[in-house]
């Protein structure tokens, strides 16, 4: 589902009945099938929210293993220090 906040679309937690707000690669899977507005507003729109997304959730840090993570879950490992 299509969250203009984040700029993405999100999973939905059915369970929970709420969206994810987590990177998985079926984030971008509409932009790749092409399920969104192809008008030129709607690309410029679209395409530029999705890039913003991807930078700021990090996910585009390993671009130069031309990969795309299929999850990013950032854990706290500060229990294990001291």
């Amino acid at each position: 589902m299509w969250n203009e906040e984040e700029g993405i679309w999100l999973d939905y937690d059915y369970s929970n009945n709420k969206q994810r707000p987590y990177f998985y690669a079926s984030n971008i899977a509409p932009l790749w099938a092409g399920c969104w507005d192809p008008t030129p507003s709607g690309v410029d729109t679209v395409v530029h929210k999705v890039m913003d997304y991807l930078e700021s959730s990090q996910s585009t840090r390993y671009h130069l293993l031309l990969v795309v993570p299929t999850y990013l879950l950032l854990v706290s490992y500060s229990f294990l220090i001291g």
